[in-house]
C-alpha cells in the first residue's frame, strides 16, 4: 500500500459526537460527524463563518424525533435552489430520525446537501 493510501485511510477515521443541546462547530470539528441520540428538544448546529473554515467538512444526523437544525452565519448557506439561506432543518412531525446534512465550506460558502429519503422533509429559511 503506498504512503498516499494509507494517509487516505487514517484521515478517514472520523470522531461521532452526540449533541442533546445546541451547539456551535469550531474548526476542531471539521471532519467529524454530529448527532442528537438522546435529545429531548430541538438542537441547532452553527456553523463557523466561511471565510475562517474553507476546507471543513462536517456531517449531521438526526437519531432522536427532535428538530436538527443547521444555521449558517448570515446568509452563507448555499442549499437547494437557494445562494443565501440562513438555515435548513428536518422539522416535520415523523419526518426527522434517519435525515442528515452534509456541510462544505469553499471558503464563500457552506454548502448544505440534505441526506435525506422521498418522505423526509426539508425546510430551508431565507432573511
Amino acid at each position: 500500500m503506498s504512503s498516499k493510501n494509507v494517509l487516505r485511510l487514517l484521515q478517514s477515521a472520523r470522531e461521532i459526537k452526540a449533541k442533546t443541546a445546541d451547539y456551535t462547530v469550531v474548526a476542531g470539528d471539521f471532519d467529524s460527524i454530529f448527532t442528537t441520540r438522546g435529545a429531548a428538544a430541538g438542537v441547532t448546529f452553527t456553523l463557523p463563518k466561511a471565510a475562517n473554515s474553507s476546507g471543513g467538512i462536517v456531517e449531521f444526523y438526526a437519531v432522536a424525533d427532535q428538530d436538527l437544525i443547521i444555521a449558517g452565519q448570515d446568509e452563507e448557506l448555499v442549499v437547494f435552489n437557494d445562494l443565501t439561506a440562513d438555515k435548513i432543518e428536518f422539522s416535520t412531525t415523523n419526518e426527522k430520525i434517519g435525515g442528515g446534512f452534509r456541510a462544505v465550506c469553499d471558503g464563500t460558502s457552506w454548502i448544505v446537501v440534505p441526506l435525506a429519503t422521498e418522505t423526509q422533509t426539508v425546510t430551508v429559511t431565507s432573511a
